[in-house]
């Protein structure tokens, strides 16, 4: 995202039958560094009867993003926290 707008889109693969899947992919994304400082990279969760679940952002206010910045071109692994989205918050744009 840079800003609100969406600059790049990718996906993982679909997992069924299960209500905790996991997903271990890796993406690139072409930014240069100046770039950076004003980008974020929003994670969503999908379901497919129910549409987006959960979402997550992390930009350059976040830790897992300075560890990106400090240490390329290293990846910067973790875990994100997603939030669940209520009806009043979901919104097809995102």
């Amino acid at each position: 995202m840079y800003g609100e707008k969406k600059i790049d889109r990718k996906k993982t693969s679909t997992r069924t039958g299960s209500l905790n899947p996991t997903f271990n992919e890796s993406f690139m994304f072409d930014v240069t560094r100046e770039d950076m400082k004003n980008v974020s990279l929003a994670l969503t969760v999908a379901e497919v009867e129910q549409g987006m679940i959960g979402r997550c952002e992390i930009g350059p206010w976040t830790e897992q993003w300075r560890e990106m910045m400090d240490t390329p071109p290293k990846p910067a692994t973790r875990w994100c926290q997603m939030k669940e989205l209520t009806p009043s918050c979901k919104s097809p744009a995102v």
